[in-house]
């Protein structure tokens, strides 16, 4: 078990020799790039001199005709050499540890041009500038005693990556935070995952061009993200933040956080982020997180649960709250620190004098002063535990690493997190599952229901279905271990994840079980029918991520994602992981014809349906007094018409105008003559009645309007179903700022609805399944006919 927390060496070598076979690649491609472009053979000479000057007016083109040309550049047409003007966080595959390394294309472009040029690289998506390090302008020292330097600026003998190096004393400079210089000193010691973070071949010697790269995880993708070298620096001439104090010559995490604020938008974003956040997005991995003072939260099989998630390559790291006010490390009295990130690389049960001792080995990656206690280098019950006995047991340390009993573990380290990986070389390989969502305002951001007031409105936010049919691989288990995970995506650019700030929400989730197993979403109607409650997370503190564990038997469960409160908007990403492979999906209603517990559904074949009894039927004495001798009402003579039978409920407020009657006329105009009969209006007018009935019982405050929120509900209740995008359009449409609908606009958007659908079913029934096929001219009439 004592290298069960580590990819074997076998494997670890075979990944590493790939790394280099493709640096000798990017490399080889370079210099032929590079040579090529020097020569200017005469088959390409031209188009390469036209490349180079589109770059050289790229910047003061329109925006359309500096597309147009860019994508020209990148597709090669003008050229052999795919040179893009800037580089941004391109999206690429996972990294190294989970599958291929991907080519660093865009990189070693960059890195020829500027060698071929004789220039220093210069990102002008992050520039060396006070926006970089806050957009706010809010910094920790005044902004003139700012200065960005290269690290060739700032020594004269700067290295990349100081080789064989075993401890780093890594320091956060300025910044208000430890965890990004304690979350990199972890990323150190994990050899082959620093070296999928940070390629290590760059440096500052023959071929220096000021550009670096680095692969970071972000929301669900593996991104290269490419920066120059220039680092911010203080009144004293030293880094601003991350730092190698050990060895101030060394700049790969410096370059490092420059890369990850990047990413974040600023270095101010940084502060705001947990330690296991950025060893998210270091690995790509799945975070768990628990409270060790909170022991009854803990696991009962705690020990066992982080040996089997050490045997599956998971990394598990601990550490000790500072104390508020805090921003950098302090020793205790233990010889363990404050604010560090101490990795578990071990844990063994061993025999003591035939006494069962439970013990964990912890490695401090800035190579400090270890464990002053039981079991620590110094104590009597090491030195007391013979060479044999260590050998035997496997109870051995490599350099920075110190024992502890596992009792001892849990009275001094107050957090735990474990960072889970997908190894393929695992006999049992996570699952994974990735869903991207959103809380739209007025539409599925129904928020947590904790206003009693809006209770109803939690079922509208997004409802994900999972179906568990396999239990885990143990042979003994009768359950499905869950790994679940809740994102709130926040944009970059500007630091929007301080608390302060409106765009960072209290986020949550909670898990019931389906019992009819239908996959369709539930409401505040059918709730106690169709679902029951299996878990209900609490948190009363905003972070990017929140996860459980859970252990389910197999069945049919649902997950709705919420924020805290009502209209939160947002977009998220929701993660699954199993031992097993589960089916789930998001689901939504069914945009279609649905029978509604009163009888106001909509006559979609253009048939009456029973009318109650209370609604008025239209007289022929006032229809032909609007319709005239020729029997035919048209669009303009149905405004008319409306508005006189609805004078009573219209009031002052002038009625309907000519368009929404011109889409109900577009319902019943089966013929496309353009007007309607006194059979067809009379139809016409019993529909409206009924829409008109169920439309007040919404408006519950008499204004005449209907929330965003109700109209899903209305058109359930008039016998039509909507699902999200639907109703997404719908609102941003006709609900304007307020998000509000009058009975005008909502007639006009349910004939439209109506007519949309019936388009549909006639051009779907020529095998196409659920698709329907038109042509131009068919798309041109159904679009006219709205």
């Amino acid at each position: 078990m004592g290298g069960a927390l580590s990819l074997e060496k076998a494997e670890e070598s075979e990944l590493l020799a790939g790394r280099s076979r493709v640096n000798r690649l990017e490399r080889t491609s370079l210099q032929q790039k590079i040579d090529q472009s020097k020569t200017g053979q005469s088959c390409h000479g031209f188009r390469i001199i036209y490349k180079y000057a589109f770059i050289l007016l790229l910047p003061r083109l329109p925006l359309g005709w500096r597309w147009l040309v860019g994508r020209l550049i990148e597709t090669g047409r003008f050229g052999e050499v795919n040179l893009p003007r800037h580089a941004a966080c391109v999206a690429v595959s996972p990294a190294v540890m989970l599958d291929n390394m991907p080519s660093a294309s865009t990189f070693t472009t960059l890195e020829a041009r500027c060698l071929n040029d004789g220039s220093l690289y210069e990102d002008e998506t992050f520039p060396a500038a006070i926006e970089s390090i806050n957009p706010d302008g809010n910094v920790p020292i005044r902004e003139a005693d700012i200065t960005w330097k290269r690290p060739k600026e700032i020594c004269d003998n700067p290295v990349f990556i100081q080789e064989n190096a075993t401890s780093f004393n890594l320091y956060q400079g300025k910044s208000d935070s430890c965890c990004f210089a304690a979350a990199a000193a972890l990323l150190a010691t994990k050899r082959l995952l620093f070296k999928s973070v940070v390629p290590p071949d760059q440096n500052f010697g023959g071929n220096y061009t000021g550009i670096f790269h680095f692969y970071l995880w972000r929301y669900g993708k593996w991104r290269e993200v490419i920066i120059d070298d220039r680092l911010p620096l203080g009144k004293d001439k030293k880094l601003l933040f991350c730092q190698n104090q050990g060895n101030p010559e060394e700049f790969w995490c410096a370059l490092l956080e420059k890369a990850y604020a990047k990413l974040c938008g600023s270095y101010s974003a940084i502060s705001s982020l947990f330690a296991r956040d950025i060893m998210v997005d270091f690995t790509g991995g799945f975070p768990e997180s628990y409270n060790i003072k909170k022991k009854a939260k803990l696991p009962n099989n705690l020990f066992d649960l982080l040996r089997k998630c050490g045997s599956k390559a998971a990394i598990l790291q601990c550490g000790i709250w500072p104390d508020k006010g805090e921003t950098i490390p302090m020793s205790l009295p233990t010889g363990l620190y404050t604010g560090h990130a101490y990795s578990v690389t071990s844990m063994k049960q061993i025999q003591v004098n035939g006494t069962p001792t439970r013990l964990v080995r912890l490695n401090n990656p800035q190579g400090q002063t270890g464990w002053k206690g039981a079991w620590g280098e110094t104590s009597k019950e090491w030195q007391a535990f013979t060479l044999v006995d260590k050998e035997s047991q496997g109870v051995r340390c490599n350099d920075n690493e110190f024992w502890m009993t596992f009792d001892d573990w849990l009275k001094n380290f107050e957090i735990l997190d474990i960072i889970h990986m997908r190894n393929k070389e695992e006999e049992v390989v996570w699952q994974s599952a990735l869903h991207y969502g959103e809380w739209v305002h007025g539409v599925t951001a129904g928020g947590g229901g904790s206003n009693p007031a809006q209770k109803e409105l939690y079922f509208t936010n997004p409802q994900y279905q999972m179906t568990i049919r396999l239990r885990d691989a143990d042979e003994h288990s009768t359950i499905c271990t869950c790994l679940l995970s809740l994102m709130q995506i926040l944009p970059p650019q500007r630091d929007l994840f301080l608390g302060s700030k409106p765009s960072s929400h209290l986020i949550f989730f909670n898990v019931y079980q389906i019992k009819d197993g239908v996959a369709e979403p539930f409401n505040e109607d059918n709730y106690s029918e169709r679902a029951s409650a299996v878990y209900q997370l609490q948190t009363n503190v905003v972070q990017r991520e929140v996860t459980c564990r859970l252990r389910l038997e197999p069945g049919v469960y649902c997950l709705i994602p919420t924020t805290q409160k009502t209209n939160q908007e947002a977009d998220f990403l929701l993660r699954i992981w199993t031992e097993k492979e589960i089916h789930s999906c998001l689901v939504d209603e069914t945009t279609g014809p649905y029978q509604p517990k009163v009888s106001t559904s909509i006559p979609l074949d253009g048939e009456d349906s029973s009318v109650p009894e209370n609604y008025l039927g239209l007289s022929k004495d006032v229809f032909f007094k609007y319709g005239g001798l020729e029997g035919a009402v048209d669009g303009r003579d149905l405004r008319v018409l409306i508005n006189h039978l609805f004078r009573k409920d219209l009031g002052d407020s002038g009625g309907f105008t000519v368009e929404p009657c011109r889409s109900l006329l577009s319902m019943f105009d089966v013929d496309s003559v353009g007007y309607l009969n006194f059979d067809q209006t009379s139809k016409l007018w019993q529909l409206i009645r009924r829409w008109r009935a169920v439309f007040k019982r919404y408006d519950t405050s008499r204004s005449g309007l209907i929330e965003s929120f109700e109209v899903r509900k209305l058109f359930r209740d008039i016998g039509f179903r909507l699902n999200t995008p639907t109703v997404t359009v719908i609102i941003r449409k006709y609900g304007g700022k307020q998000e509000n609908i009058n009975f005008e606009d909502f007639v006009l958007c349910a004939a439209r609805v109506h007519t949309l659908y019936s388009s549909y079913k006639k051009y779907s029934k020529r095998g196409l399944g659920d698709d329907a096929r038109l042509n131009m001219e068919q798309w041109m009439q159904v679009g006219m006919t709205q």
